[in-house]
């Protein structure tokens, strides 16, 4: 378990314990399975990182090294006010999304291995 620092007010501030959403363990492992680098952080609760496909119909066009910041939150949850200034204030915001199982992060990756095996 990690921790990070939260600002108050008025320049003070204080230590937090980060908590692991339920569900970041099955993300973590089924991303791990499929070949893709996973770490734990702090400010946001995964980095990931693998190779981003970009299809053109239906066909894999050319696949680029990408890293994308996860913030894991269980089904119905939204994310704490903090949360959200903090990620509108990113200069790439694009590499930030929210996910609630693993298939939405492959879905950043354009990776659809997941999704064909749950069509079987």
């Amino acid at each position: 378990m990690g921790f990070y620092i939260q600002s108050i007010a008025n320049g003070v501030f204080r230590v937090k314990r980060t908590r692991r959403d339920l569900n970041e363990r099955e993300i973590i492992d089924t991303l791990v399975a499929l070949g893709y680098d996973v770490d734990q952080h702090d400010t946001y609760d995964l980095v990931v990182s693998g190779l981003k496909e970009v299809h053109t119909n239906g066909v894999i066009s050319f696949r680029f090294p990408a890293s994308v910041r996860v913030e894991v939150k269980q089904e119905g949850k939204e994310l704490r006010k903090s949360q959200k200034e903090f990620y509108l204030g990113l200069k790439h915001p694009e590499t930030y999304i929210k996910a609630t199982n693993a298939r939405q992060v492959l879905d950043w990756f354009g990776d659809n291995r997941l999704a064909k095996r749950e069509e079987r």
